[in-house]
């Protein structure tokens, strides 16, 4: 996990958090991992592309880390929610 964490930050740079994501539970060492940006783009039809726009990545962190293996889709998109109550005021 440590390999791969360190191959992945090569890629991303500095801005990857230093915390590979392992942890003890229930007496076993737990991997926490998760890629919601990306699919491999030998994987995945080039016309499922979805640009990655600067409101998502002002910076370009991502395009960077995406380069030529990784694709961005619509399977990867992220959408969050707020709820809202009506209070009746």
């Amino acid at each position: 996990m440590a390999r791969i964490h360190l191959i992945f930050k090569r890629a991303v740079g500095p801005q990857l958090q230093d915390e590979a994501g392992v942890s003890e539970a229930d007496g076993f060492t737990a991997i926490h991992a998760s890629n919601r940006y990306f699919s491999l783009r030998t994987e995945s039809n080039e016309a499922d592309n979805c640009q990655i726009t600067d409101d998502m990545d002002p910076k370009g962190y991502l395009r960077k880390a995406a380069g030529s293996t990784y694709i961005h889709t619509e399977e990867n998109k992220v959408y969050y929610f707020e709820k809202c109550e009506d209070t009746g005021r």
